[in-house]
């Protein structure tokens, strides 16, 4: 969860860069070139409004990657979204076109780097440049916050959705099937909510609610031991539990989460709790160390969006400014 040095220090600066005297067109069309690699996708760019509302001006410019149905011209198409919020689609692109390929004979598929991620202006603040000066979570957040200032509510949710209708509109289709998987699948949510007449499936994965998750995560804490039950079949983690280790519970349950993102913290998190149970904490705490500095994700992915996103989006039981 490192933000990349190239990125723009504050939105301010984004806001500046994309500034322009008009508003884009959705129904201009979309110009493909290969992207100079044999994934078989097409590269392309949408210029679309900050603001869909023109309250406020400026534009931003999506990075999209386009393959061709292989059956015929597509009246429809298939959009792929990653998780988050804050992960790029983009790198993704080849396992989304192996997952869909039975799906997508008779149609486009459309993966895109969402406004704030990846190719799309990424977000970035200076305090997610040095989490170390910062004792905890919260002044961390507050302080990115501050540098990225109230335009940060343009990158909710619900623009995401705007965005995709644009690229339908630029793209001249009539429907969408919407793939989403963890966060993605909000925002497939929110976009049948909003364009019920121009969907025509939704694929879901991981499920996401529109209202989000619970702030105070209960439904992960209610699911971990039927999973803990699940990995731990047949005696797979007999003995596991011989001693005791400290771990902070929050710590632990971070670890959990991780695996999620990260195929060998996954692979190696037993073991490590084992050797732990066994009197070797090192594993335990070399694993830790890991998510810690790349979060169980990529190293691409957009911390100060996924705060962003999150805090625009969440009903929280206390207010959101805190």
């Amino acid at each position: 969860m490192r933000p990349s040095a190239r990125r723009l220090a504050c939105l301010a600066l984004l806001t500046a860069a994309t500034m322009s005297a008009g508003t884009p067109s959705a129904s201009a069309q979309i110009a493909y070139a290969p992207c100079g690699d044999a994934s078989g996708f097409a590269c392309g760019h949408l210029v679309v409004p900050l603001d869909p509302t023109g309250t406020v001006e400026g534009t931003l410019t999506l990075a999209i990657r386009r393959r061709r149905a292989p059956q015929g011209a597509a009246h429809s198409a298939i959009v792929a979204l990653a998780g988050g919020p804050g992960q790029p689609a983009l790198p993704l692109a080849a396992q989304f076109a192996e997952l869909l390929g039975p799906v997508s004979a008779g149609r486009d598929l459309i993966v895109f780097d969402q406004r704030g991620v990846g190719l799309s202006h990424p977000l970035a603040c200076h305090a997610f440049e040095r989490p170390d000066l910062f004792r905890a979570i919260g002044p961390l957040v507050e302080t990115c916050a501050a540098q990225l200032g109230p335009g940060r509510s343009l990158f909710a949710t619900a623009y995401t959705v705007a965005d995709i209708e644009a690229l339908r509109e630029a793209g001249g289709y009539e429907k969408l099937v919407l793939y989403g998987t963890s966060y993605g699948s909000k925002v497939a949510e929110e976009y049948a909510q909003a364009h019920p007449d121009r969907v025509e499936a939704l694929v879901l994965d991981s499920v996401v609610t529109p209202q989000g998750p619970d702030p105070l995560l209960r439904s992960s804490f209610v699911a971990i031991p039927r999973v803990l039950h699940q990995i731990c079949a047949a005696g797979a983690c007999a003995g596991i539990t011989a001693h005791t280790v400290a771990v902070a519970p929050v710590g632990l349950f971070e670890l959990l989460l991780a695996g999620d993102f990260s195929e060998q913290l996954r692979a190696e998190l037993l073991t490590a709790v084992r050797a732990a149970a066994l009197g070797d904490t090192a594993p335990l705490a070399r694993i830790g160390l890991q998510a810690g500095n790349t979060g169980g994700e990529r190293e691409d992915f957009d911390s100060p969006l996924y705060f962003t996103t999150s805090c625009e989006d969440q009903a929280f039981p206390w207010s959101s400014s805190s």
